[in-house]
């Protein structure tokens, strides 16, 4: 009947929280005092700290760095690797032992103080990246912590000491070494230079490629005119090929034939036989065989013409010219050949040149190779003799270090100071905190039940017609009430609170139930749950009551014969009910009470009896369908489907059930077993209602937010004209989605609907639409007015002082929060007065082509 409200992540996590936040607190509390007893116990302890410096001066490491060129480019890796190690060795077993057995250091036991005990009070550590280490020790006594950190210094300088000693001898013998063998390695590069030098015979390599360069240009200038030229021939033989229509070996051939003596006498020949057989044609009186004779001697003479054609030229084509026309193709057919020929002398010429560019280009790209190689000696020869320079600079200070024999350490700060327990506190507070969250989180998840909307929407996979918040009166828990009154009766809180956001989720569960009765014509509904104490019969009276209120005609019957609680809610007589009119047959009017103006209630009543024989009497059905047409609606409150079958025999008989879920009620597998036992018993569901489920949006009971939370005023007044900006432009195109959401008519079912019938429905949706806009148009004026009390207190909380502001913006979030839950409402009821139009506007059209049709059809029959 809509769309579920989306939480957003900082909303789930809210409502996480407040479920379980009294585990929470608990373990908060526990974790933080066990902490903080455990930090008042222990006794103060002092802790005397030094700070030593290291010179950035390694002999030794000075020393192997010279035999390779990259270790000199990170000293300061080196260095840093340097004050790690010297803090393992201040922490090490051998210095350790001296130190506990110098200052006989002993436990509460009386024994010596073990490596383990030792290391536990002591902490050395280098000061981020610095040359800098910190050595610390804690004791309950102030002198003894000192004691042990000068002792542990003392012993790290005189062991430092004798080190240094060797090291530095054995740094002197390492630099003469090198310095032995970078003089070997500078004879050796020297050499190198010059044999390179002597073999390829160059004194100057950049000279050499500089003649090299030349070269290759005038050859390349060279080819590029060559083939210039030869472009020019080969264009110019192209010209004459095609206005000879031949190439040049075709019209050589052509000019032999066409010069040769026999062929020019057959020509001739046979150009007298052709005039004499014109002649013989011409002359009439001529006997035809001289004709013939003519004809046959002219083949005979082209069949000679074509032998002596093919002896000179083959089995080419020959093309046969006259004698002016065979000067012109002589003199082409020469200039061809003659173009031709000194095409192939350049194409010679072009290959020498392009081999000896080739040569050349060969010859100078081995320059800069023996050029880089004697850059390359050149640089490692520089190279050598720097090292050489620097390790002779190098045993000098080796040896003046020798000489003096001073330490590279340097103490430069020392301290005693007593240890503060504000920290051990703040942590005691710190683990509390994570343990109440760790809490928080094993208990979502070892819950199965259903703690969200979207949790129980997605798994029953029902339409939700109804979300009911928690709700409790001001200063009394749901516990206390319980408590009180020894037992849980459930209140009418549509009743006892009219202005609250639960009030208004019954006037949306409300809405919804009527529109889907009014289309599907329901009269019967069974409200039943998957377990006992999910809030069935709170949601049924309080349901019942508002319908009264809407002077709907209800009757609401306690069904639930193990456990009724109706009467005590209406506070009706229990001694006669349902199970009295069908055991005993007695008159419905006896069973039947008037609680409230339009709405009359039906007890349990005090039989002993199965409840499910009762209610499968046929004497039910029959009061049902009686009833069912003097009120507008029948409620009918079942026991859970877990206790009997009595839901699912009622819901035989009604027209329809709703399921209601209670968040943190149910679980999982009872709601597998009460969706599976409703499909197998093909219930008609109407939808879900959610009961209990808590929002973000908070009644205008709750304490409000502390004024650190609550937003600046600026922004409020913003968020306040976005929010109703945005309200009225749903509303305003949510006619044009609606359509979307309403079932087709079944056409079929409305073929067999007499007009009457229509005109009765129309008639009565005109009614129901009616009250449904006058409903709408009070919820508006409410909406608007509460958008006035918060500008009003908005624009008070501008103007107030900081001793005034903090109770008026607690009451300004408090009337928001109502407002924002009104606009949700209205918009609820807008979408329903919506689908109702809706729905109407297609009776309308319907009743309009039935009229059409059947006046046609009488007319056909009058015909």
């Amino acid at each position: 009947m809509g769309l579920l409200p989306s939480y957003s992540l900082q909303d789930k996590l809210c409502l996480r929280v407040i479920r379980r936040w009294k585990p929470a607190v608990i373990v908060l509390i526990i974790i933080s005092l066990i902490g903080i007893i455990t930090t008042y116990n222990i006794k103060f302890l002092y802790e005397a700290k030094t700070k030593l410096k290291f010179k950035s001066i390694d002999f030794n490491s000075l020393s192997k760095d010279l035999e390779s060129e990259e270790a000199t480019l990170i000293p300061e890796e080196k260095q840093a690797n340097f004050v790690g190690t010297e803090v393992e060795v201040i922490g090490s077993i051998p210095l350790i032992e001296k130190t506990i057995s110098e200052l006989q250091l002993q436990n509460k036991q009386g024994e010596l103080l073990s490596l383990k005990q030792f290391r536990k009070q002591l902490q050395i550590k280098q000061i981020d990246t610095t040359e800098i280490i910190e050595i610390a020790y804690r004791d309950p006594d102030q002198k003894i912590a000192a004691q042990v950190v000068n002792t542990l210094i003392t012993k790290y300088i005189e062991n430092n000491k004798s080190a240094d000693l060797e090291e530095l001898s054995s740094s002197k013998d390492i630099a003469n070494n090198q310095l032995s063998k970078t003089k070997e390695d500078l004879e050796k590069v020297e050499k190198s230079i010059a044999q390179i030098k002597e073999k390829n015979q160059i004194i100057a390599p950049q000279a050499a490629a500089v003649d090299l360069t030349k070269t290759l240009e005038e050859i390349s200038r060279k080819i590029i005119i060559n083939r210039s030229e030869i472009a020019n021939l080969q264009s110019r033989s192209r010209f004459l090929t095609d206005k000879l229509g031949m190439n040049s070996d075709k019209a050589l051939v052509t000019v032999k034939v066409n010069q040769s003596l026999a062929v020019q006498n057959l020509i001739q020949q046979l150009q007298e036989l052709e005039l004499q057989l014109i002649k013989e044609k011409s002359n009439i009186n001529q006997e035809s065989s001289r004709i013939i004779d003519i004809q046959r001697e002219i083949e005979s003479k082209k069949e000679l013409l074509q032998n002596q054609i093919t002896q000179i030229a083959g089995n080419q084509d020959v093309v046969l010219f006259e004698n002016s026309d065979l000067n012109i193709i002589q003199d082409l057919t020469l200039e061809l050949v003659q173009l031709e020929a000194n095409n192939i002398g350049l194409a010679e010429e072009l290959d020498y040149l392009v081999k000896m560019e080739q040569e050349k280009s060969q010859k100078a790209s081995l320059l800069p190779e023996l050029e880089l190689q004697l850059r390359q000696l050149e640089r490692q020869l520089n190279t050598s003799q720097n090292a050489y320079q620097l390790l002779l600079e190098e045993l000098n200070k080796i040896e003046l270090a020798e000489n003096q024999n001073n330490t590279n350490i340097r103490v430069i700060s020392s301290e005693i100071r007593q240890k503060k327990k504000e920290a051990y506190y703040l942590g005691s507070l710190f683990l509390g905190l994570m343990a109440a969250i760790a809490a928080i989180v094993f208990l979502e998840i070892s819950d199965q039940s259903f703690k969200t909307v979207e949790e129980a929407e997605t798994f029953f996979n029902y339409s939700w017609l109804g979300i009911i918040p928690a709700f409790y009166p001001t200063g009394v828990t749901r516990s206390r009430q319980d408590s009180i009154a020894n037992i849980d009766i459930p209140q009418l809180i549509a009743k006892v609170a009219p202005v609250s956001n639960i009030y208004e989720s019954y006037q949306i569960l409300y809405s919804n139930l009527k529109f889907i009765c009014s289309q599907n014509r329901i009269k019967t509904i069974v409200m039943t749950s998957s377990i006992s104490q999910e809030g069935k019969s709170s949601v049924a009276a309080n349901l019942v009551y508002i319908m009264a209120q809407k002077e709907e005609k209800i009757l609401l019957i306690d069904a639930n014969l193990d456990s009724p609680i109706q009467y005590k809610i209406w506070d009706a007589y229990h001694n006669i009910g349902i199970s009295n009119l069908i055991a005993e047959r007695l008159s419905s009017q006896s069973v039947i009470q008037r609680v409230m103006p339009n709405l009359d209630v039906i007890a349990a009543g005090e039989i002993n009896s199965t409840g499910t024989v009762i209610l499968d009497s046929p004497i039910i059905q029959s009061f049902i369908d009686y009833y069912s047409n003097i009120y507008d609606l029948i409620i009918i409150d079942s026991p859970a489907l877990d206790t009997n079958a009595d839901a699912i025999a009622l819901g035989k008989i009604a027209d329809g059930t709703l399921l209601i879920v209670q968040s943190g009620q149910v679980t999982r597998s009872q709601a597998k077993f009460a969706k599976e036992l409703l499909s197998k018993s093909g219930q008609n569901i109407l939808g879900l209602v959610f009961n209990e489920f808590q929002s973000p949006i908070k009644s205008h009971n709750k304490k409000s937010r502390s004024t650190n939370d609550l937003l600046t005023n600026q922004e409020r007044s913003l968020n306040l004209e976005l929010s109703e900006a945005s309200l009225w432009e749903i509303m305003s195109h949510h006619p044009r989605e609606v359509r979307k959401l309403i079932s087709n008519l079944d056409s079929e079912a409305l073929d067999e609907i007499s007009l009457a019938e229509l005109e009765q429905n129309i008639a009565y949706f005109e009614q129901e639409l009616e009250k449904l806009t006058q409903m709408v148009k009070e919820q508006e004026d409410e909406f608007f007015l509460q958008g006035q009390i918060v500008r009003k207190l908005q624009k008070q909380v501008n103007l107030a002082n900081t001793t005034e502001r903090t109770g008026l913006e607690q009451q300004l979030l408090q009337e928001q929060e109502v407002k924002d839950f009104l606009g949700e409402t209205l918009l609820g009821q807008r979408r329903n007065l919506n689908q109702r139009k809706e729905s109407l506007n297609q009776y309308r059209e319907f009743l309009s082509t039935k009229i059409d049709s059947e006046a046609q059809l009488n007319g056909t029959n009058e015909h």
